[in-house]
């Protein structure tokens, strides 16, 4: 019998099978574009932390079927870089902490965005060590327990309230030397900092107003020098205490009225431009 020319053959049928099965299952793998981000950690709470520490971060970015999304390039940033910083161009990052405060991270894909929250606090003990580094402390007339894993408030010159918080130096003529640090700033209770007849130079650090609690402020008697920072008007000082140095306030009406709120002030002497 001789064969039907418009019958596919064998091997025919079976070459069209395969071809629309592919066909079907590509349109099932088509790449999708992303639908949804969210970062994880999305809410991190460093205690005790000290400037420089890392934490990794991970953007979920997920298709409107649910399946994750890995290669694709991810935006971030954080709103307050002095509290921590992020760098990362996929959905992994790495935050570095930098000081006290809250900030919000950011990751963005296209129009999609997600964030998380930060907050940190820098460990107190860290700080006091910076102290110590910066301002000589192995020369120290008195530097009992500094260094030492004992309570803070074991430490020479240093008090603190109920809950460990660092809130007074009292280190007034103890040989110390140099200038003052800026990671000062960063013991955020601080209600007491008397520095008074120190060899203590340079400038003020504008860092110490983040001190918002502070209210005695002691470095007279001292060599620094340079214009008081700006920064110190956002702190409630009822003691200030700056004569016999070389420091100098600026002179215009706002820094004015804020020494002029001040109980106890000492020095009264405006830079000469």
């Amino acid at each position: 019998m001789k064969p039907n020319s418009t019958v596919p053959s064998r091997s025919r049928r079976l070459t069209l099978v395969l071809a629309a099965v592919a066909l079907a299952g590509g349109c099932g793998t088509e790449p999708l574009p992303p639908a949804t981000i969210a970062i994880t950690p999305e809410d991190l709470v460093l205690t005790e932390a000290e400037p420089g520490v890392t934490e990794k971060l991970l953007a979920v970015i997920e298709d409107e079927r649910g399946r994750a999304i890995e290669d694709v390039q991810v935006s971030w940033s954080s709103s307050d870089t002095s509290v921590a910083t992020v760098e990362g161009v996929d959905p992994r990052a790495l935050m570095t902490v930098v000081g006290n405060g809250s900030t919000v991270l950011s990751a963005v894909v296209g129009t999609l965005e997600a964030q998380a929250t930060v907050t940190v606090r820098i460990s107190n003990r860290w700080v006091l060590l910076q102290v110590y580094s910066a301002l000589g402390g192995d020369d120290w007339v008195q530097n009992t327990n500094w260094g030492s894993y004992k309570p803070l408030d074991r430490w020479h010159g240093v008090s603190t309230d109920f809950s460990g918080d660092v809130v007074g130096l009292l280190l007034s003529s103890n040989g110390l030397s140099g200038p003052i640090p800026s990671e000062l700033g960063n013991l955020e209770n601080l209600q007491a900092l008397l520095l008074s007849s120190n060899d203590l130079s340079g400038p003020i650090p504008s860092e110490l107003g983040n001190l918002e609690s502070l209210e005695y402020l002691m470095i007279d008697n001292t060599l620094l020098s340079g214009r008081l920072p700006r920064e110190l008007i956002g702190v409630s000082l009822g003691y200030f205490h700056w004569n016999e140095t070389d420091l100098c306030s600026p002179a215009d009406e706002e820094f004015r009225r804020w020494l002029k709120s001040i109980f106890d002030h000492r020095e009264n002497r405006e830079c000469s431009s």
